[in-house]
């Protein structure tokens, strides 16, 4: 089982951070929806970022074991 959660994280380093991107997103929609509009804007913020970060992890594995498949 942890072969397989290594091999996969190796394979998907910026799954994690993608994770955590719709988890904060769904804590900040719900913050908004309990009218605290700060700080649901500051967690969106930190949403992005961490998608920012899981997208740009997905792209370089996808460069380095896209390579290593042809």
């Amino acid at each position: 089982m942890k072969n397989k959660i290594a091999s996969f994280l190796r394979k998907n380093p910026g799954e994690p951070f993608i994770i955590a991107f719709i988890v904060l997103l769904i804590i900040a929609s719900l913050l908004l929806a309990l009218g605290r509009s700060n700080e649901a804007s500051s967690v969106a913020e930190v949403a992005y970022y961490y998608l920012i970060i899981g997208v740009i992890l997905q792209l370089l594995s996808l460069i380095i074991y896209g390579e290593r498949k042809s």
